[in-house]
C-alpha cells in the first residue's frame, strides 16, 4: 500500500476524533504554518499563516544576510458557527507599508531594497507581530520616525521584564486611548521625558502590568494618571496583598505570566481571584467548589522548518464561594494548569494571562454579586527563522456555575 493511501485511510478512521484532516495543497506549502485550536478534543478554530520575504529579491540574492522573513495571517476557518476572523494586516498591505513608509524613513527610497532587516530586528527586539506593530503605529497618531524612536526606548522593558512587556504597554495605551503626543504632553507636565518614563517603569517589580494596574486603581484618564507624581499610583493593601478594585468587584491582578521560554511558571499557584470589593481577602470566603475547564489543545505546525509546537492546558480554580456577611457567589481562585508544552525547530513559547476591566462583569447588587470573568491566555511561538505566531484562547468562568459553555470563542479575535 502506498504511503498516500495509508494516510488517507488513517484520516478517514480518525477524522471525527481529531476534528478532520487536511490533505490540501496548502497544508504542504513550505511557507504555510497552521495553528489549530481544540477544545475538549474538537477542532474549534484553524488559522493559516504565511512566511513572506519582505526584502527585494534582488537584494537578498546579492546578500543573503539582508533577508527578512515574517509571518502574516492568511485565513481562519471556524468550526463552531462563529464568523471567521479576518487578518488585520495582509501581505500586500505590509509590503505597501514597507515600500511607502518604512523605506523612506530608514534608508531612503533611492537605496536598494526596503531595509527590511532593520524592521525585522525591531520586531524581534520588541516581540511584536507585524500586524501589532503597524496597528500600534497607526493608533499612536505620530509620525513613523517618532513612533520608532519611542519603541526603540522600550526594548529594555522586554529585556528586563519578558517578551510581553512592550505588548502590555501598547495595550495599555490602546485601552486608555492615549496617543504618543498625549503621552509626551502628560510627562512634560511633571518635567519628564520618554526616557524617564521607561526608567520609572523598569523600577516597578512587575513593570508595565504594575503600571497598568496602578492606573486602573487611580480611576483617572490615562493621560492624567501619567502626569501625576508616581506616589499617587501607590498600591492598595488588603488581606494577603495587593488587589485591583474594579468597582463592585476586585481581582488580584490584571495579568500574570503563564509560560516563559517553554517553561510552565504557574504550577498550581492561585494567580487570580474575583471577589467582592467590600472584602478582597480570599481567606474570608468559604464553601468554594473546585472546577476544571475543558482541555485546550493548541498545535502550531508545518512549513519548511518542520514547526511543531504543542500546548495542552486547562483553566482551573474554585467557584461558588460564599462570604459570612456578603451575599453572592465568588471565584476565590483562578489559574491555568499545563499538561504539556512541546516545541521543536528552534521555536520558543511564551504565554501571559490577562483580565481587562471589560472582561469582568457581574449581576446582582453590591452586597450580593455574581461575578463572571473571561480569562484570556495570550500565546506566542517565536523563531528567528520564520517569525512570530500569536493567538489568544479564552475561558469564561461564572461565580455561581464555574466554567461556561465552550461552543463558541470570541468572534472578534482578529489576527
Amino acid at each position: 500500500m502506498s504511503p498516500s493511501k495509508a494516510a488517507l485511510i488513517l484520516c478517514v478512521l480518525f477524522a471525527v476524533g481529531a476534528g478532520g484532516c487536511d490533505d490540501s495543497s496548502e497544508s504542504k506549502d513550505p511557507d504555510v504554518i497552521t495553528m489549530t485550536h481544540r477544545v475538549g478534543g474538537q477542532v474549534v478554530r484553524r488559522r493559516t499563516y504565511r512566511v513572506i520575504e519582505l526584502e527585494d529579491g534582488a537584494v537578498v540574492a546579492a546578500n543573503a544576510a539582508a533577508s527578512a522573513k515574517v509571518l502574516v495571517g492568511e485565513r481562519e476557518e471556524r468550526l463552531d458557527g462563529v464568523p471567521a476572523a479576518q487578518p488585520t494586516l495582509t501581505a500586500a498591505a505590509l509590503r505597501a507599508f514597507m515600500q511607502d513608509e518604512w523605506d523612506p524613513l530608514v534608508g531612503g527610497k533611492d537605496d536598494a531594497g526596503v531595509d527590511a532587516r532593520k524592521f525585522h530586528e525591531l520586531l524581534t527586539a520588541t516581540r511584536l507581530t507585524p500586524a501589532r506593530f503597524v496597528g500600534a503605529y497607526r493608533a499612536s497618531g505620530a509620525p513613523l520616525a517618532d513612533f520608532v524612536a519611542f519603541l526603540e526606548k522600550t526594548k529594555v522593558l522586554r529585556d528586563t521584564h519578558g517578551v510581553f512587556a512592550v505588548r502590555h504597554l501598547l495595550d495599555t495605551f490602546a485601552q486608555g486611548e492615549l496617543t504618543l503626543a498625549e503621552l509626551t504632553a502628560a510627562l512634560a507636565r511633571r518635567g519628564k521625558t520618554h526616557d524617564d518614563f521607561v526608567a520609572e517603569t523598569l523600577t516597578r517589580p512587575r513593570s508595565v502590568v504594575e503600571l497598568h494596574e496602578a492606573w486602573v486603581r487611580s480611576k483617572l484618564p490615562l493621560a492624567d494618571f501619567l502626569a501625576a507624581p508616581p506616589t499617587l499610583a501607590a498600591p492598595q493593601e488588603s488581606g494577603p496583598g495587593d488587589y485591583v478594585d474594579l468597582g463592585a468587584v476586585a481581582v488580584l491582578q490584571l495579568a500574570f505570566d503563564l509560560i516563559k521560554g517553554d517553561a510552565d511558571v504557574t504550577g498550581n499557584t492561585t494567580p487570580n481571584f474575583v471577589l467582592n470589593a467590600m472584602d478582597p481577602n480570599p481567606l474570608n470566603y468559604a464553601a468554594a467548589k473546585s472546577f476544571t475547564g475543558p482541555e485546550f489543545d493548541d498545535v502550531v505546525e508545518g512549513g519548511a522548518w518542520g514547526v511543531d509546537v504543542r500546548i495542552h492546558a486547562n483553566v482551573m480554580g474554585t467557584f461558588g464561594a460564599t462570604h459570612p456577611t456578603l451575599g453572592g457567589a465568588y471565584l476565590p481562585s483562578l489559574f491555568v494548569k499545563f499538561g504539556k508544552i512541546e516545541t521543536n525547530s528552534g521555536a520558543s513559547v511564551n504565554a501571559t494571562a490577562t483580565l481587562s476591566q471589560a472582561d469582568v462583569t457581574y449581576s446582582g447588587t453590591a452586597d450580593n454579586l455574581i461575578p463572571t470573568a473571561k480569562l484570556s491566555m495570550v500565546y506566542q511561538a517565536h523563531s528567528t527563522a520564520w517569525g512570530t505566531v500569536e493567538w489568544t484562547d479564552t475561558q469564561t468562568v461564572a461565580g455561581d456555575q464555574g466554567p461556561t459553555d465552550h461552543s463558541k470563542l470570541d468572534p472578534d479575535n482578529s489576527f
